[in-house]
This record gives structure tokens, sequence and C-alpha cells, in this order.
């Protein structure tokens, strides 16, 4: 009876990996048909006490399941072009992509990028570049990109570009 009520709980943090809430749902229902089924061992009272339990279970968990909510995402990259980005783009109206060009070509890889409905914020410029690089700075991300804490972050790019983006969200998150 407890194991209902556990589910439960453990459903409304989301905590529980999808495969073992059903496996605490299945061990709840066998449970339940056990009771049915074993005259022997379960009295009338506790019967119904089990029911009752195992309803308050459910009325629980359908009143607190609630839905995910949509987490929005941020793609920093460099030097990857527009359809590979445009593949990992799942949801354009909750994706935010800060695209670092370092010539004119990759500057319009950003553009296409924008034709396919990705909004793309545009920083050209080289890595040795200080306005370039400050904008894929911690403060210049947080300038560019102010909601930066509440979004899933990927970085895509050479490997000194992926280092020192990582180095600046790593500061992002000791200063929040």
């Amino acid at each position: 009876m407890v194991l209902g009520l556990v589910a439960a709980r453990w459903n409304r943090q989301e905590r529980l990996h999808p495969s073992l809430r059903w496996a605490a749902y299945l061990a709840g229902a066998l449970v339940v048909v056990h009771q049915l089924a074993s005259p022997a061992a379960v009295t009338g009272l506790s019967r119904v006490g089990s029911f009752l339990l195992y309803g308050a279970a459910l009325a629980v968990l359908l009143w607190e399941r609630r839905p995910e909510p949509r987490t929005s995402t941020l793609l920093i990259a460099e030097g990857v072009g527009a359809a590979a980005i445009a593949a990992r783009v799942k949801d354009p109206e909750r994706t935010v992509v800060l695209y670092r060009a370092r010539d004119t070509r990759e500057a319009q890889q950003a553009r296409e990028l924008r034709e396919l409905g990705v909004p793309v914020v545009l920083v050209e410029g080289t890595e040795h570049d200080p306005r370039a690089k400050e904008a894929v700075s911690a403060s210049g991300l947080r300038r560019l990109v102010p909601d930066i804490s509440q979004r899933t972050v990927h970085v895509y790019g050479p490997r000194g570009f992926v280092r020192y983006v990582r180095g600046a969200l790593t500061r992002l998150r000791r200063r929040a």
C-alpha cells in the first residue's frame, strides 16, 4: 500500500526514471490483485482500507501530474555549418543560436540559419578579436542572452573555442 503513495510522490518530483516509475505502478497493481485473489489472508476491513489507500494514491498521482516544462536552449557555435546547427535545433521557438563567425563565409551561414527560422545572435570576429572574445565571455554571454541561467546550453566548434566558452559558463554558474 505504501508503494502506490511512494510512486505518486516520486512521479510528482519527476526524479524517477520512467521505467522504474512503471515498475512501481505494476507492483502496486499486483498488490491490489493479490488483495482480491487471496481471501484467506485478507479480512474485509483490511481490503477496504487498502483500496482506500490506493484510491488516495491514485488521486494524488492524478492531481499532481503536471506537463513537463518546456526548457529553452542556447546553442553556442563557431565553425559549424548551418545545416548541422539546424539539425540540432528541435524547437526554434525556444532556441537561440549564438554564432561566432570568423569570416564572411561563416557569417553567410548564420544568415542562412535566420532564413530557416532559427533566431541567431551573430558575433563577427576572429578568436583574437577583443570584441568577439568578449561576446563569448561570461559577461558577454549574460549581456547577449539575459536568461542564460534558465537555458540548456550546448557548445559546438573547435576545441579551443569550446574550452573558452565552457570556462565562461562555469564562471556564470558560480555567480548565479
